[in-house]
């Protein structure tokens, strides 16, 4: 049986339905679970930075202007109207975590543990917890 620190057992419930302290217990297995990447000078990997996301968002097109990149060329806009446009972008800000969880009865079933449903709770709170680590948004659906 893998191992399950204290505050996890002590608040775990029967296994049939989530409970609150269970959920907010997890926030500690959350924070231990992923450790800093180091390299040889220090922080490697994702650096913190301001600008977050996968890098840059569309955000409006304009005219072409001589210097402009041509490989931002909007070409639909370009073909609507005749003259030559280009697309401006805007970094990310922020990134959504998005949780969906699936209520259909099929997940009202488990081992001698816990429901099926009850483990998804689970692990969609140690993922929200790990987002709120990270300072995203979040989401559940």
């Amino acid at each position: 049986m893998p191992a399950v620190d204290e505050a996890t057992r002590a608040t775990a419930g029967n296994g049939l339905q989530p409970t609150l302290a269970e959920l907010v217990a997890l926030r500690g297995s959350a924070h231990r679970s992923v450790p800093p990447r180091r390299g040889r000078h220090g922080l490697a990997g994702q650096a913190p930075s301001p600008l977050r996301g996968r890098g840059m968002e569309y955000a409006e097109s304009r005219e072409y202007v001589a210097g402009d990149d041509a490989r931002h060329i909007d070409w639909r806009v370009t073909a609507r109207s005749g003259r030559a446009h280009t697309k401006l972008f805007q970094a990310e800000r922020e990134r959504l975590t998005l949780l969906v969880a699936d209520t259909d009865p099929v997940l009202y079933f488990g081992t001698r543990v816990r429901f099926k449903s009850v483990q998804a709770a689970r692990v969609g709170a140690v993922a929200a917890w790990l987002a709120q680590r990270q300072g995203d948004r979040l989401a559940a659906l």
